[in-house]
């Protein structure tokens, strides 16, 4: 028999023939896929044992998240309520104090302070957590000036910090860790600075957090300094306004005019003193009665359409008074607004009474005086008329004495006869100047205007006064132009009004020269001449110069008792110029003379701009 050595039929069996069925038994062709099934859930197990591994991890992570989201939003809401409460704080320093109770409730810091920073001044600490933390003095430096920059800076330890190093040791405590976190604001900067004894408390976390409630702080501190600027403003003006206000009262109270202000409907809302008196009335009685009552036949405006037409109104009117006669007086009114809204009138009541009784008292008196004057006038002219009648037979009867006495030579009655002589001519003059005085000052000087001839009358007033001229040594000199124009006017008076300066000028000059110049002028006004009486004797004052025109005045107390005179000359040489339209000045200096100026129209008084003074010049 043949050995079969087909391999796999003898010898040890593989691994797979030991599932092989054994010979004669039937092989079950669904037990691969039962095997195949069997490993997938296997692995499916072991998955999902990991999944479930990883989703514990998972709840854990979304657990300490939602925690960690909590706490934010539990600090974010105590953050910002207490923002809220503390922006609704107007004082800086109960802010500050605000700021530190906010700040613990979030942090939850053990003691904190805050230290303001002020130019020129040392920094101070303004508001902290414990009483000893208020007597730090804060030394600022290099690290100081980091934060204050814009840094948050955690400390773990203070002694490494100038700053804290110049803190005394039972102020710094047993604190080991420390947070400072600036503040600033446009008019301030301030360090809030956190402490705690665990070194490392204030971790990154807590920095951040503190951060966020610095650029907020930083808001309500700029919010607190500008409410507490304006509140300082508002106290400012509100004290300006109520001292107005009372100055305003108190000027209406003390008013000697009445002044009373109505409501749209013209009743008194006000009336001061002055008015209640005026209307007899007492003050308080006046409110809320109409004004349209207190006043005769006038009705002020007092309706909001009439009041807004209105803008001043002045008229006089009867007041009516109690108990007595109605009174004369003067009602201004205007508007009163609130806004652009009339609400009623102001009115201002001036009592014309004692103002008409003075008027007419000094109406009687000028009546009085006019015909006082006129009374003096008369008598001074009559008297004149009386005193020159026999002054002249005086005058005569020593000139025929004296001429007598001259042929027999008597030295002695000669002397007697002349100083007779001298003294009647000068009480004629004096009567003169004080009969044409009167004449001005009763309107009835007349001007005869004729053609003068200038020359004429220059050669005559100078010979009238060449006496004079030698007995004080002096010399005469006149500059007369040729070919003046023709001159009109008074040859009375201008012969007067040379005599008189020329005259004056040999009294106040003793060995020296006076000068009468003449020239032709020619102004807008037209032609005019112009006589210059110059001389180099005592001269005047600015003062004494500006008060020589007046009547019964001369240089000074001495000089009538040396040079004689009535001081009218002047006053009436400068009434005559100013009647014939012509003018006159004077211009001197103490010992250097005199210089009178005289400007006359060519035309005469009728080419005048103005018309003639009718009052005589008093200077």
């Amino acid at each position: 028999m043949a050995r079969d050595d087909t391999p796999g039929r003898e010898g040890p069996q593989g691994p797979g023939d030991a599932a092989a069925p054994a010979e004669g038994v039937t092989r079950d062709p669904e037990e691969p896929r039962i095997r195949e099934l069997e490993r997938r859930l296997a692995e499916a197990e072991r998955a999902r044992l990991a999944a479930e591994e990883e989703n514990g991890e998972l709840r854990v992570d979304l657990r300490r998240a939602q925690d960690d989201s909590r706490r934010a939003m539990n600090q974010a809401d105590q953050l910002l309520e207490g923002l809220r409460v503390i922006s609704e704080v107007r004082q800086v320093d109960a802010l500050f104090a605000g700021m530190l109770e906010v700040l613990r409730g979030v942090l939850g810091f053990q003691a904190a302070f805050i230290v303001v920073f002020i130019d020129g001044r040392p920094p101070r600490v303004v508001a902290a957590t414990a009483p000893d933390l208020l007597r730090i003095a804060w030394a600022p430096g290099r690290f100081t000036a980091r934060v204050l920059k814009g840094s948050t800076v955690a400390l773990f330890d203070l002694s490494e910090k100038a700053e804290w190093k110049a803190i005394a040791p039972e102020l710094r405590g047993d604190f080991a860790a420390a947070l400072h976190v600036p503040l600033a604001s446009p008019r301030s900067q301030a360090m809030l600075v956190c402490l705690h004894r665990r070194r490392g408390f204030f971790d990154s976390e807590r920095s951040a957090l503190a951060r966020r409630f610095a650029v907020l702080a930083s808001q309500a501190l700029q919010n607190a300094e500008h409410a507490t600027e304006l509140e300082a403003e508002v106290a400012t003006r509100t004290e300006e306004l109520r001292r107005e206000r009372d100055f305003a009262l108190q000027l209406t109270m003390s008013m000697a005019q009445g002044l009373v202000t109505t409501d749209g409907d013209g009743r008194i809302t006000l009336a001061n003193p002055a008015f209640a008196e005026l209307c007899a009335v007492p003050g308080d009685a006046l409110i809320g009665r109409p004004l349209a009552e207190l006043f005769v036949g006038h009705e002020p405006p007092t309706a909001a359409g009439s009041c807004e037409r209105l803008l001043v109104t002045r008229g006089g009117t009867r007041g009516a008074t109690r108990g007595g006669a109605p009174s004369l007086v003067l009602i201004a009114s205007a508007p009163r607004y609130s806004g652009s809204t009339v609400e009623g009138s102001i009115h201002v009541v001036t009592d014309l009474s004692q103002r008409q009784r003075v008027q007419e008292a000094l109406e009687e008196a000028r009546d009085a005086a006019e015909e006082n004057s006129r009374a003096k006038s008369m008598f001074l002219a009559n008297m004149s008329h009386e005193l020159r009648t026999p002054l002249n037979a005086i005058i005569g009867y020593c000139e025929l004495l004296l001429e007598e006495a001259e042929e027999r030579e008597d030295a002695g009655l000669c002397g007697d006869l002349g100083r007779i002589r001298l003294a009647s001519g000068l009480l004629l003059e004096l009567i003169g100047n004080i009969l044409d005085l009167s004449k001005i000052e009763a309107g009835k000087m007349e001007v005869a205007v004729e053609s003068i001839d200038v020359a004429a009358i220059c050669q005559g007033a100078v010979t009238s006064v060449e006496p004079l001229a030698g007995k004080n040594h002096n010399i005469m000199m006149v500059d007369l132009a040729p070919r003046l124009p023709a001159l009109r006017g008074d040859p009375v008076k201008i012969r007067q009004i040379l005599i008189n300066l020329l005259g004056n000028a040999c009294k106040f000059t003793e060995r020296g020269m006076i000068e009468l110049i003449v020239r032709a002028e020619r102004r807008g006004d037209g032609e005019a001449i112009c006589f210059r009486v110059r001389d180099t004797g005592i001269g005047m004052t600015e003062e004494q110069a500006q008060r020589v025109f007046m009547a019964f005045t001369q240089v000074d107390g001495t000089s009538t008792r040396r040079y004689g005179g009535t001081g009218l000359g002047l006053t009436i040489t400068r009434y005559f110029v100013e009647i014939m339209g012509g003018t006159i000045t004077v211009e001197s200096a103490p010992g250097r003379g005199t210089t009178f100026t005289v400007r006359l129209p060519c035309g005469g008084p009728e080419a005048r701009s103005e018309p003639a003074r009718s009052e005589p010049a008093t200077g």
